[in-house]
């Protein structure tokens, strides 16, 4: 046998021991399944949260600690503000609250104030309250005029403009502007539009109460006569 045949022999045993040895391997041993590890707490230098679980909804908020921190929703309408060094939820800055009657409120018969039920809101001693109102309203004659005015606690400072158009024309004329500084008070406009609707009546505010209480919008028809006028569903009351 010469020399390349003992080489082409020992290739060809190498090979047949390869082939051998890959048949009869078994798989590394990973040290533990899924089942047996359950939940993993991965660490924040691991790039994690260091928490085993997390709860639905929360918003994982960085501490530079394992675990992290978490911020739980808050309130319906809230947002996460900060307030330099960390996150906390609450109400929005200038938010606005907006509500609409549900139901006609016709006049009594009398031309008093009357509250108009539903577009309210409560207020506290020392907040400023900028407000604003649309009221959609009938009349039963187009002679019979309104007025519209705040009501609530003693106050502060305290000035608001109502403003309506007393024709359909168009007319630069046409149109009743009213300011006043007192609850309860201005003068009455001097016709409507209609007897059977589209009659609007603008009202806006600054408001700041010196105790506890209920701001509530009212309306005052001018002349003594039940559903003389009458507010309609749809009006509504904003106010921030």
């Amino acid at each position: 046998m010469n020399r390349n045949s003992v080489l082409s022999v020992c290739l060809l045993a190498a090979i047949a021991f390869s082939v051998i040895t890959i048949a009869n391997a078994v798989a590394p041993n990973p040290g533990h399944t899924w089942a047996e590890v359950g939940d993993v707490a991965v660490t924040v230098a691991q790039g994690g949260t260091g928490a085993s679980t997390l709860t639905a909804n929360n918003v994982i908020l960085g501490n530079g600690t394992s675990p992290v921190g978490f911020v739980a929703p808050g309130a319906s309408g809230n947002v996460l503000t900060s307030n330099g060094t960390t996150w906390t939820s609450a109400t929005p800055t200038n938010y606005r609250t907006l509500i609409t009657l549900g139901a006609d409120v016709p006049s009594t018969a009398s031309t008093a104030f009357q509250d108009i039920t539903g577009l309210s809101f409560a207020v506290t001693s020392g907040t400023i309250y900028r407000w604003q109102a649309t009221i959609l309203y009938t009349t039963s004659a187009a002679t019979i005029g309104i007025r519209v005015a705040p009501n609530g606690p003693a106050f502060s400072q305290n000035a608001y403009i109502t403003e309506t158009v007393i024709s359909k024309t168009g007319s630069a004329t046409a149109g009743w502007h009213n300011g006043q500084t007192a609850l309860q008070s201005g003068t009455v406009s001097s016709a409507s539009i209609s007897t059977t609707g589209g009659n609007l009546i603008t009202a806006t505010g600054i408001y700041k109460p010196s105790a506890n209480g209920t701001f509530q919008l009212q309306f005052a028809p001018e002349t003594a006569t039940a559903n003389g006028v009458v507010v309609q569903d749809g009006s509504t009351l904003e106010w921030w």
